[in-house]
């Protein structure tokens, strides 16, 4: 469940798209179309991103993101909307896993900085 976006689209329940996987990690999606999937940049960085449908490789249709590491589900903390240009200036959201398959995600998102430049 996502909740607490200030871009309305983004927040709802997210399910796996079947037979879509990128980074080794699931594609997940609402109910208004919106992906939930792990990028990884030129350099070996790996962010999850809430984004449009279509060219995922650009950042236009970018709403949320956080660096994390190689895990298959995205981070409850960390997100922030720099870099994205729909989230710009908005509140980031909450997430919160829900289902039998539940798991603990201890990857909070935090990173050091040393990958800022990493653009999409």
């Amino acid at each position: 469940l996502v909740s607490g976006a200030g871009a309305e689209a983004v927040n709802g329940f997210y399910v796996r798209r079947k037979g879509r996987a990128m980074c080794d990690a699931p594609v997940f999606v609402n109910e208004n179309g919106i992906l939930l999937f792990k990028y990884r940049m030129a350099r070996g960085t790996c962010y999850w991103y809430f984004s449009r449908e279509g060219d995922l490789s650009r950042s236009d249709g970018d709403f949320y993101r956080v660096k994390s590491d190689l895990r298959t589900r995205p981070p409850l903390e960390g997100w922030t909307f720099e870099a994205c240009p729909l989230g710009r200036q908005t509140q980031v959201p909450t997430l919160t896993f829900c289902g039998e398959d539940e798991e603990e995600s201890t990857d909070d998102g935090t990173s050091d900085g040393s990958d800022s430049s990493d653009q999409k």
